[in-house]
């Protein structure tokens, strides 16, 4: 049907967005990890510097090496991983993935706040907007109609009947003539033509009548037919109430789970700030030769997950708020 079409668009819909944003969060990721490499191949200078003047061991640069080589590694699993996401959009969109690539559009979070207090005033909507809402409400309707209709049963059927007939005759090889016959002294006999149209009107007969029918030995069966509409109606206004249900507990999942991911989301951008300024510290400390390789890793490995999870809770975020503003009933696609 119409709804059940609408519906699937929506689905559709929901994960054409999802996939978009991993494919953002995935060419997020890569630029980390390439932003990684490049800071892995000034240490490894630095740290040549530092063991040919004696400030640390050879032991140090062999450290800085493997690091170097695993963020290059890095590297290429998130350009595939970003591939692989890349293949997933491109076949829910149904078009070749040769040279596919998307637009990149800047996901900022200023001032975030949800932009609904309450689940109630988003369910108000969703049951307004939501094509099985109102699929559940049709099949509700459609049983009180039935009632109706096996209810006619009880009542007598009056019917009117009209027939309008003809009849036309011919014998292969023969003219349609019509002899009559007259008297041979003074009327002689006449042939007559008689043809297709002269016969259908010559022929033609009509027939009305009315009939009267009341239900009497039937009722038994009428009465199992209401009441198995009944029963059809009942099965109706539960399937409704079911739908409202997992409406409103999907809404208040969706809005409990966005609420988590703007705290995330803070929790994350705060712990950025600080791993970028513990960073900056540990690398003036590294290139003065006053800490070595092991430690300055354990920080730079903290900001590579503060803005690792940063960069996920942000679009996990923004998902969750779509999700919340489609069930307000603002489209997720724009047509």
């Amino acid at each position: 049907s119409k709804l059940d079409l609408e519906k699937m668009k929506n689905d559709i819909s929901l994960n054409i967005v999802n996939s978009y944003l991993n494919v953002l969060f995935n060419k997020e990721n890569l630029k980390i990890a390439k932003a990684q490499v490049i800071i892995s191949k000034e240490q490894l200078e630095r740290t040549k510097e530092l063991v040919d003047a004696g400030v640390q061991p050879k032991g140090n640069l062999l450290d800085v090496e493997a690091t170097k080589v695993n963020d290059e590694n890095a590297v290429v699993t998130a350009e595939n991983n970003l591939a692989l996401s890349l293949l997933e959009l491109s076949q829910l969109l149904q078009i070749p993935n040769q040279g596919f690539d998307i637009e990149e559009i800047p996901v900022n979070i200023d001032s975030v706040t949800l932009l609904y207090n309450n689940t109630e005033e988003i369910f108000s909507k969703a049951v307004e907007s939501q094509p099985e809402i109102k699929s559940a409400e049709l099949a509700l309707q459609n049983s009180e109609t039935g009632i109706k209709i096996a209810k006619a049963d009880y009542l007598p059927t009056l019917s009117l009947n009209a027939g309008l007939n003809t009849v036309y005759s011919h014998r292969q090889g023969k003219e349609d003539d019509f002899f009559i016959p007259g008297n041979t002294t003074t009327d002689p006999p006449i042939l007559v033509k008689n043809g297709f149209f002269d016969q259908l009107d010559n022929n033609l007969g009509e027939f009305y009548g009315f009939s009267l029918s009341i239900p009497v030995f039937n009722r038994g069966q009428v009465k199992a037919n209401v009441n198995r509409a009944k029963i059809n109606q009942e099965i109706s206004k539960v399937n409704l109430d079911d739908t409202k249900r997992a409406l409103r507990e999907a809404i208040e999942r969706a809005y409990i789970n966005a609420r988590a991911t703007l705290k995330e989301y803070e929790a994350a951008e705060k712990s950025v700030k600080a791993q970028e300024q513990s960073f900056k510290f540990a690398r003036e400390r590294y290139n003065l030769g006053a800490t070595n390789s092991f430690d300055f890793e354990q920080v730079r490995n903290r900001l590579v997950n503060a803005q690792s999870s940063l960069v996920r809770a942000k679009y996990n975020y923004v998902f969750r708020t779509k999700l919340l503003e489609f069930y307000y009933g603002i489209p997720i696609v724009a047509e």
